[in-house]
């Protein structure tokens, strides 16, 4: 009770006299950081665009990101709930509690932590921050619900009791009215991501969780039947099931247990853009994530193998859910006022798709792209059940297939935006049976959706849905074309992926015989870049996609693959049987977050042949630059966020 704290004016915490608070922290440079970003911020709200384009290290994206809060919105929390935060961290959780009007406790047991809570939530005098170990917490009213975001993995460490897990859950019912509820976010130590290469996220060693290596002296996770064993014996018999992709830290999509109930619902399509993290930054993968989520959806087990679970237990069992709600799926890495919500709700024998701002704001002044307005248009419609465009591509891409195999699977994406297309100031006339130039073709801003990860193909035909963006006027169909085919490639994830965004463009122009340039190319990606910096407020630097780095990729490439072709023509013209077989690439090249662009190999093998090289010297000099035997061009893995 709060007699037994006093306000420290300081911290504007309350604590207990003799505790000094917990070893906890993410670094002390990292939360002196974070501090002074919250304490100079004009706006510490959940959509504050200062906190927004301040994120530059993992730890402050942790605890300034906006993606936080997602993970709640589907609780649909109500103003006036009375709500105690065990484990509040700096408050980014907190922060939306005491937004939505509830009357908010928050506990942390870091002074530093808690000071930073406290100071992100200084404007909402419906918030309380206290300062204690959230095991000796007494407070003398009880809660509606209690919420543990990442805190019972630590039980472990600052718990003492022989189940230090259960002996949290416990701490947690006490403050729990007669029917409230007990929300819980963890990780799954069997999440997909840890086999397919990712450390685990609180010791950083891969395999550790899946191989339960934990001891009393590490944090400590476990999978879904644990969770669900220990919950009951500390008492709650309701146990709901949410999962959080790509995790319950940063999640663009959550779905309810309900969900897999329903047959017409495929889950699967709203993970193929979808890849686990490596929070200790490793960039290699060993499969793609998508497929095998596929493959385990079908299997009937794929709830076992998310990588974070979102649990809302109650000590009475649950009433049938009332609730049509299945699915939600959020875009908040952009402006405040573009961010969205798409929900999926169970009408009837129908699923419904509602797609729906999370701010109502409107731009005082309107955004301009390529001399038309911006606008965002969000809407109700039909779920349709068939198969995206897009896998096609991605199991092509897993498979290594040549660009012309890639670019065949897109071409009833082709075939849609030519129908829609033409050709500026000159009909749509075939000029003579000559070729096309993919520059003279133009196409209405509000295709600019138009891309194969927003089409589904079945028995019907081929259906564009999730078309959020409207611009004014006509954009060059060669923009649209080529920003589809980049957000194909951002969905490959894994370094196994042979995909130039460049070379199926041309492939895929090279089917319907039309021809493009490489500077044309060039001044998409730069638009492309430009429309990402307009939709998300960012800085060049700061975007998640930079056509400057791409492009500069893209022109090393041609440099490269030109100077390859001038070597072959040397090899070609002497073979000698003791050289080594040679494969020539790039290394290293930084993109989009480490996003995997391209995996590029070229290689030539020798044969013993009697004439002599036309330039040995050179053909020696690139033998003896690489040390190694073969090397791959590798732009690493994590997912940019492509809107």
């Amino acid at each position: 009770m709060k007699s037994n704290y006093f306000y420290d004016e300081h911290h504007h915490l309350f604590r207990r006299p003799a505790f000094q608070g917990i070893s906890y922290s993410d670094g002390a440079y990292e939360e002196r950081r974070i501090c002074e970003i919250i304490k100079c911020a004009e706006n510490k709200s959940v959509f504050s665009q200062e906190l927004f384009n301040s994120i530059e290290s993992w730890a402050s994206e942790y605890h300034l990101s906006r993606s936080r809060h997602c993970l709640i919105r589907p609780l649909k929390i109500n103003a006036h709930e009375r709500i105690l935060e065990l484990g509040c961290g700096c408050g980014a959780i907190t922060r939306y509690l005491g937004e939505v009007g509830c009357e908010v406790v928050a506990v942390e047991g870091s002074l530093t932590r808690a000071g930073i809570a406290a100071l992100r939530c200084e404007d909402l005098p419906n918030v309380s921050v206290y300062l204690d170990d959230i095991s000796e917490f007494v407070f003398p009213e009880k809660f509606d619900r209690v919420f543990m975001i990442g805190v019972l993995e630590y039980s472990n460490l600052f718990s003492n009791e022989q189940n230090p897990f259960r002996h949290y859950l416990r701490v947690a019912s006490e403050h729990l009215n007669e029917d409230g509820e007990l929300v819980i976010a963890i990780e799954n130590k069997l999440g997909l991501k840890y086999f397919n290469g990712c450390s685990e996220d609180h010791v950083g060693v891969p395999f550790f969780g899946v191989q339960d290596l934990y001891t009393s002296e590490t944090a400590r996770t476990l999978g879904r039947r644990e969770i669900i064993s220990e919950l009951r014996q500390a008492g709650f018999e309701g146990v709901s099931f949410y999962y959080p992709f790509p995790d319950y830290k940063l999640p663009s999509i959550i779905i309810h247990e309900s969900a897999f109930e329903i047959p017409e619902f495929s889950i699967p399509d709203l993970l193929l853009r979808v890849a686990g993290r490596d929070y200790g930054g490793a960039p290699y993968r060993l499969f793609n994530e998508a497929l095998v989520y596929k493959s385990l959806y079908r299997n009937g087990v794929l709830e076992d193998f998310t990588n974070s679970f979102l649990i809302v237990a109650k000590k009475k069992r649950y009433p049938a859910r009332d609730d049509n709600e299945i699915a939600w799926n959020f875009s908040v890495q952009r402006r405040p006022e573009f961010c969205t919500q798409t929900s999926f709700h169970l009408n009837g024998s129908r699923i419904e798709v509602q797609k729906t701002k999370l701010l109502d704001t409107e731009r005082i002044e309107p955004l301009e792209f390529e001399n038309g307005r911006i606008t965002l248009d969000p809407g109700v419609a039909d779920y349709i059940k068939g198969e995206l465009l897009l896998w096609g591509f991605i199991k092509l891409s897993q498979s290594r297939s040549s660009f012309k195999d890639l670019a065949r699977s897109l071409a009833p994406w082709l075939d849609l935006l030519l129908e829609c297309s033409h050709v500026r100031g000159a009909g749509n006339d075939s000029n003579n049976g000559a070729k096309t130039r993919l520059r003279e073709l133009y196409i209405h801003g509000d295709m600019i959706d138009c891309a194969p990860f927003n089409i589904i193909r079945n028995s019907e035909g081929i259906h564009l849905i999730d078309t959020e963006w409207r611009i004014e006027g006509d954009l060059p169909l060669g923009f649209v074309l080529t920003r589809g085919v980049l957000g194909c490639v951002l969905s490959t994830f894994t370094n196994s992926v042979s995909a130039d965004v460049s070379a199926i463009v041309g492939a895929l122009c090279e089917l319907r015989n039309i021809t493009v340039e490489h500077d044309d190319l060039i001044r998409w990606l730069e638009m492309e870049e430009s429309f990402q910096q307009l939709v998300t407020g960012k800085d060049s630097h700061e975007c998640d996609f930079s056509a400057g780095s791409y492009i500069s990729l893209l022109d090393e490439l041609h440099h490269q693959k030109n100077r390859m072709i001038d070597l072959e023509a040397l090899l070609a013209a002497s073979r000698r049987s003791e050289e080594p077989e040679i494969s020539l690439c790039l290394v290293n090249h930084g993109i989009a977050q480490s996003v995997d662009l391209a995996v590029i190999e070229a290689s030539s093998n020798l044969e013993a042949d009697d004439d002599s090289p036309e330039d040995e010297e050179f053909v020696n000099s690139q033998t003896e630059e690489s040390n190694v035997q073969e090397v791959k061009i590798s732009a690493g893995l994590q997912p940019a966020s492509f809107q």
